[in-house]
């Protein structure tokens, strides 16, 4: 499971030190890895450095920490600070040398990038975790606290005692659009069953449900794996879109929370995506409609 950590919803009030300091003492050391986002200004000096941000990004690199950091490149607001500027640039530019960062346009671009990249840290996160003992002692303190996906060894069905199958690995991909879809396709390396499907808002707060049959079960597709299609209810996808006020044909991001059933066990997998929505002719009739991208 995945908890993000800032500040202003963690930290709590403490005297004694530099506020950065305290923040530092409280939760940044305790973090596994760190997403910085800078967008026109690098942020107030803390006293050792020239930001908070800044600050814990090179205290968790120091201690070999992952840390992901992306620059925005959008149009500079005409109020922006310019001595801000100038030091985000300059800060930008001394990680050219060190740091692989990424650079994003708008909201949706952001969105995209965090959780492709995230697809691909959090293994490398896990492993760290696993190979340090992190893992173990925080199961052993809080039994079913490490769950989910990303950071969870996953079950297995052994036939003996000394025999596992290999882990349970799942991919996912959006098909079609309304109003013969979307529907969402799963492919494993196990037979899984889907026993219920929440639409989540951009916030990770639940929407709408399915619950589905426990005869929801995959197939066998050959050369392809365990296979399953979940029809997805673009009257839910309407409700996200229409929890907010939105312009245009902005993308909006969603995430699906799936609960599954693997030989017993259970497990929940959480799939960030983005709504798209657009016009198309159905019928001889202009409709609007949401395209789902993940």
């Amino acid at each position: 499971m995945l908890e993000a950590v800032q500040w202003q919803t963690h930290a709590y009030p403490e005297s004694g030190d530099r506020p950065q300091a305290l923040i530092n003492k409280q939760i940044v050391d305790e973090s596994d890895m760190v997403i910085a986002v800078f967008g026109h200004r690098i942020g107030t000096a803390t006293g050792a450095a020239q930001s908070g941000t800044t600050e814990e990004i090179e205290r968790l690199r120091a201690k070999g920490k992952h840390v992901a950091v992306y620059f925005s490149d959008a149009p500079i607001p005409r109020d922006h600070n310019p001595e801000q500027l100038r030091l985000l640039n300059e800060y930008r530019k001394s990680l050219t040398s060190n740091t692989l960062y990424w650079s994003f346009e708008t909201p949706e671009d952001l969105y995209r990038h965090v959780s492709q990249h995230l697809a691909k840290s959090v293994p490398r996160v896990y492993q760290e975790l696993l190979a340090s003992g992190t893992i173990h002692l925080l199961a052993t303190q809080l039994p079913g606290a490490v769950g989910g996906l990303e950071l969870t060894t996953q079950p297995v069905e052994a036939t003996n005692q000394s025999s596992r199958s290999e882990p349970f690995k799942m991919q996912h991909v959006f098909v079609g659009q309304f109003p013969d879809g979307p529907k969402l396709r799963l492919t494993a390396t196990r037979q899984f069953t889907v026993t219920q499907m929440d639409y989540l808002d951009e916030n990770g707060a639940r929407v709408a449900s399915d619950n589905l049959s426990k005869s929801n079960v995959s197939r066998m597709v050959s050369g392809k794996g365990q296979m399953l299609e979940v029809p997805v209810d673009h009257a839910k996808l309407i409700q996200i879109h229409n929890l907010k006020p939105r312009t245009g044909t902005s993308s909006i991001p969603m995430q699906f929370r799936l609960q599954l059933e693997l030989g017993g066990s259970k497990e929940t997998r959480t799939i960030p995506a983005l709504l798209n929505p657009g016009f198309k002719n159905i019928n001889n009739t202009t409709t609007y409609f949401m395209d789902v991208i993940g």
